[in-house]
């Protein structure tokens, strides 16, 4: 991402007031010196990612969590709204969320399971 933000400097401040605090390694990456052909590469892969924006398939990565604790009813309401393949995207993102909170749970009651019974049984 640091390479490709290369080859449109002028993104960066915009980029970067989006990211707040989170910013600062990207554009210290985007600092750095590449080669043109470095940063012609970094933009290909870019546009060769799926059919969805990279940004916002990381932006759906990092939601996922959160759409995950509402109904599936109301996912499916909100992935409605946005252009097919991008709400594609972010209902993945929330079921993955979903059955990574159900496997947490999981270990949590196996744990709790654990430490109940009496030593040696």
């Amino acid at each position: 991402m640091a390479l490709a933000l290369q080859a449109a400097p002028e993104a960066l401040p915009r980029v970067a007031a989006h990211l707040g605090e989170r910013a600062r390694e990207l554009l210290a990456a985007a600092a750095r010196p590449a080669e043109r052909r470095e940063v012609a590469a970094a933009v290909r892969e870019l546009l060769g990612l799926a059919d969805v924006m990279p940004l916002f398939a990381a932006g759906a990565r990092h939601a996922g969590p959160g759409l995950a604790v509402l109904g599936e009813d109301a996912r499916r309401q909100i992935a409605q709204r946005l252009p097919r393949a991008l709400g594609l995207v972010l209902l993945a993102e929330a079921a993955r969320a979903a059955a990574d909170e159900a496997r947490a749970e999981g270990v949590v009651l196996a744990v709790r399971g654990a430490w109940s019974r009496p030593l040696g049984s």
